[in-house]
């Protein structure tokens, strides 16, 4: 008898023994949390979904349209012009800022009678419907910053009131195209 109970106390500690619903319940917990996991990691160091808010960025970027943002491009290459980022807001230091870079390291950057002047040439920018004021420089752009506008010129919180972005405060970049058409 005494033998029957050791065998059957071994048996419940046995791994082979846990019942199948056990088991089951093991396996969703151990998928729900890695998936947690990959999600958090996904969202917060590689991929998010940004909804634009506020006009600063208008005609590119409608408010309440949501944009792919790649958060890991940045480690390994740096902004360009023209790109589409994300910054966190110099002052504020909580808020994200949609921009557009303009000025690289290096280059010397003027506005002037409505006009942007890079490396005292006109800039072409197709995606601006309006004047760019107030005048600014010659100023040159300085290492490890960027000097970063939105296209709505007249409606927008950028590098004309805070200065330069450093290349830290650049969170991503925005994909090109809209993902959805949707509000």
């Amino acid at each position: 008898m005494t033998q029957e109970k050791k065998f059957k106390r071994r048996k419940l500690f046995d791994k082979k023994y846990i019942p199948r619903e056990r088991r089951k319940t093991r396996l969703m917990l151990f998928i729900i949390f890695w998936g947690i996991i990959f999600t958090y990691a996904t969202k917060t160091f590689v991929l998010n979904l940004e909804v634009i808010q506020g006009p600063s960025m208008y005609p590119t970027c409608k408010e309440g349209e949501y944009y792919l943002v790649n958060k890991f491009i940045y480690n390994f290459a740096k902004p360009r012009r023209k790109d589409v980022v994300i910054i966190r807001d110099i002052k504020l230091k909580k808020d994200e800022l949609i921009k557009r870079v303009i000025g690289i390291p290096g280059d010397i950057l003027q506005i002037k009678a409505g006009r942007v002047y890079l490396n005292r040439e006109l800039l072409q920018e197709p995606y601006v419907k309006t004047r760019t004021f107030p005048d600014i420089g010659p100023l040159m752009v300085l290492k490890d910053m960027y000097f970063v506008m939105g296209d709505n010129r007249e409606n927008s919180y950028d590098s004309r009131h805070f200065g330069f972005v450093e290349k830290s405060d650049i969170k991503g970049k925005l994909a090109p195209d809209r993902l959805f058409l949707f509000k």
